[in-house]
């Protein structure tokens, strides 16, 4: 399944080169068709349980790569799997990340900008700041952590805040993260009231899309999702007067 999800990401990225690297509506239509005609990646091993692992569509990719990647000149994934995440963005641009070692073994022969095998759970190294930030890190539970006052208890949502930290105050972002989430009596978000709290309040957050789970069918599973979509870092003064 490894070997499959990489020739559907060479696939993918073929189609996007030969448009000269042009992200366009046509395009994206091209992208859809690629996607009906994969199989679906069904099989789960005892490593994809544990981690996690349910690539990013490649439709869904593809509009992420639009929003954040297109016109970067360095772009960091920080969860990059097979780079499916990525695979619109010419990738000499992208700083790839990848726990997994099978898969860090499809990434490294490639000409990637760089490929590392950091742990996205603690900040990341080194002194580097990104054009744009794009990922879909694996969703679940992990121990509370302090971002800025707001204890934060999401893998996916920790992850998510230690790339964005790599951002650039003029950067875009793109990332999708788990969509069950739960609302108290009076309609209020319970469940990421922190993370969200903390988002608006750092970031320029442009758009929160939530998406139906079949969405993500053929990658193997049908758990909602949303991608948050982020143009630049809020400065000190804009967040004192939002206060």
């Amino acid at each position: 399944q490894e070997l499959v999800e990489d020739a559907i990401v060479r696939a993918g990225r073929g189609i996007v080169e030969r448009n000269g690297n042009k992200l366009t509506k046509e395009l994206y239509d091209d992208i859809v068709k690629l996607y009906y005609m994969q199989p679906t990646i069904s099989q789960r091993s005892s490593n994809r349980i544990k981690m996690q692992q349910y690539s990013t569509p490649l439709p869904m990719s593809f509009v992420a790569d639009m929003f954040a990647g297109e016109g970067a000149e360095s772009v960091l994934e920080p969860t990059a799997g097979n780079g499916m995440m990525v695979f619109a963005i010419p990738r000499e641009k992208v700083h790839v990340n990848e726990l997994d070692v099978t898969r860090l073994a499809v990434l490294q022969p490639q000409p990637f900008m760089k490929v590392t095998n950091q742990d996205t759970t603690m900040p990341f190294e080194g002194e580097e700041q990104y054009d744009a930030i794009i990922a879909n890190p694996p969703f679940g539970a992990a121990p509370a952590k302090d971002y800025d006052g707001k204890m934060i208890s999401g893998l996916d949502e920790q992850i998510a805040l230690n790339a964005l930290s790599k951002m650039k105050d003029d950067g875009k972002a793109a990332i999708i993260i788990g969509g069950n989430m739960e609302y108290g009596p009076n309609g209020a978000i319970k469940s990421d009231k922190a993370f969200f709290t903390y988002l608006y309040d750092h970031y320029n957050v442009k758009g929160v899309i939530d998406m139906d789970g079949k969405l993500f069918s053929k990658q193997g599973t049908t758990f909602p999702t949303r991608m948050i979509l982020i143009d630049g870092r809020r400065s000190e003064e804009e967040r004192a007067q939002s206060k």
